[in-house]
């Protein structure tokens, strides 16, 4: 079970609201689609980096980056906190009018 950092809690209180329960988040992410892995990678200097992965829950409109490494929920993003030019619903409203969607 991950366990929930508190940076987190504090992203989870601000941009989900209310107190985030370890079981629900854990049930959330297991039902998200996961966007990008965890993995490590070097720097040009040889240094380790972790790369965290990346889970969308499209329903609820919620992204989760994860420490599997470290077995942790790191931060939570949500439509709520989306800057107003970035919260658009479908392909039609980004694209001028009239413009071929597929």
């Amino acid at each position: 079970m991950l366990k929930l950092t508190k940076h987190f809690v504090r992203n989870w209180r601000k941009r989900v609201g209310g107190e985030p329960d370890q079981v629900v988040v854990n049930d959330i992410i297991r039902k998200s689609v996961r966007q990008n892995r965890c993995r490590h990678v070097y720097s040009h200097w040889g240094d380790e980096e972790t790369v965290l992965a990346v889970y969308c829950h499209y329903p609820l409109q919620i992204s989760f980056l994860v420490d599997h490494y470290r077995n942790n929920a790191v931060s939570v993003s949500s439509w709520k906190n989306m800057p107003e030019n970035y919260k658009y619903r479908s392909l039609a409203d980004v694209l001028p009018e009239g413009a071929d969607h597929g």
